[in-house]
């Protein structure tokens, strides 16, 4: 017994990142499992998501697709359809799907960041690689990650996919494969523009691939329409989804610590301004980046990727509390990976998140979201200077 023991003690004494990787990612699965079961805080699952599959279970799929049930793209009613095949309450696979697209991002990040450290001769050291893995699963640990799949039932993490693997063969040069994930992503979620102006800059900047590729993104929008459409629904109503659900709000800001926040509320009044304002930011953004080209090495890269996503949220209007779901990963890992120094960027948004979800979720937080706001815009212009610092 005490060979076994000894030869027990040595394995764990060898092997004791890896055993502590897999202690943590198994407790992440069970901090989703003990969540998912509480449907009865998520109005929007109880409002929204558990009648719409109902109705696929009640209906049938044909007369669901033709009717347009919900307000998302057809990938989403699919996957509504799908789910309402399956013999369990509807939260049981709408929790498994989204949560499982957090450990695919997970795995994302994580090739990531070790093309990223290959790239820039950090790579060669153990122990950047063992970080870099660590890094990747603390973010399942992100309390908005935490909250949105398992206990809200939100789909973010389904677009982020989308977003951390096209950026991978993006990075990889294998630019048609990163397109197709582009737009498979936007064709499931309208909020993967966020990441569209990272690759108009980088098609600037570098001009690897052809801008020809811009136009998958149209081209698979159309064809993931050809399902409804083909159950009898009309064309003119498959394709303008989205401009369906971009009429649907009339308030700059939703529930967010967002920039207009801070007095700049009146939608009809500036929402024109406010997308304007944002084209020029990327324009100066864009424009920078394109005269210190010869700096952006991978790493300011993913950097840029991470501002792109934040700049949409913080100046587009009509943002809600979780469209900052990408961004708030991006810049954890980022700051967490090569800027630690910055950590109370990631922090001052995770606080300010923890206050959105609460509100939206819970009881409410006892933080005004105008205190929120003001940490916020903070935390951006130091994730800004530290970009625009990096490449001067």
């Amino acid at each position: 017994m005490q060979t076994i023991d000894k030869k027990l003690y040595d394995f764990c004494c060898k092997h004791a990142f890896h055993i502590v990787m897999l202690l943590l990612l198994a407790v992440s699965v069970m901090i989703r499992w003990t969540l998912a079961p509480n449907t009865f805080l998520s109005g929007d699952y109880n409002t929204f998501y558990k009648p719409w599959i109902e109705q696929y279970r009640t209906d049938g799929i044909v007369s669901c697709l033709r009717q347009g049930i919900g307000d998302y793209y057809v990938p989403f009613n699919l996957l509504y359809a799908l789910f309402s095949l399956l013999p369990v309450e509807p939260w049981v696979p709408l929790s498994i799907f989204f949560c499982a697209m957090e450990y695919i991002s997970v795995y994302y990040i994580y090739k990531l960041l070790r093309l990223i450290g290959a790239k820039i001769g950090m790579d060669q050291s153990e122990n950047y690689g063992k970080f870099a893995l660590f890094v990747a699963i603390a973010t399942l640990y992100l309390p908005h990650v935490i909250l949105n799949s398992s206990l809200w039932k939100q789909c973010d993490s389904i677009y982020t996919m989308f977003t951390f693997a096209s950026l991978y063969y993006l990075l990889k040069e294998k630019h048609t494969l990163a397109f197709v994930l582009l737009s498979v992503g936007f064709c499931f979620k309208l909020q993967m523009i966020f990441v569209l102006p990272f690759f108009i800059i980088t098609y600037v900047c570098f001009h690897k691939f052809t801008f020809f590729q811009f136009f998958q993104i149209p081209a698979w929008y159309i064809a993931f329409g050809v399902p409804a459409i083909a159950c009898g629904r009309r064309w003119q109503d498959v394709y303008k989804t989205y401009l369906g659900q971009m009429g649907q709000e009339d308030a700059m800001t939703i529930n967010t610590p967002g920039f207009y926040l801070l007095g700049l509320n009146d939608y009809y009044g500036l929402y024109r301004a406010a997308i304007l304002t944002t084209i020029a930011i990327f324009v100066i953004i864009a424009y920078y980046s394109f005269m210190q080209k010869d700096k952006l090495d991978l790493k300011r890269v993913f950097q840029l990727t991470g501002l792109c996503i934040w700049t949409c949220y913080m100046f587009l209007p009509a943002m809600h509390e979780r469209y900052d779901y990408t961004a708030i990963i991006f810049v954890f890992v980022y700051v967490l990976m090569f800027r630690r120094k910055y950590l109370w960027v990631p922090i001052s948004m995770m606080i300010c998140s923890i206050c959105t979800y609460s509100n939206a979720l819970i009881y409410g937080s006892p933080i005004p979201l105008w205190i929120c706001a003001i940490a916020y815009f903070a935390a951006y212009i130091g994730y800004c200077y530290d970009y625009f610092k990096g490449l001067r």
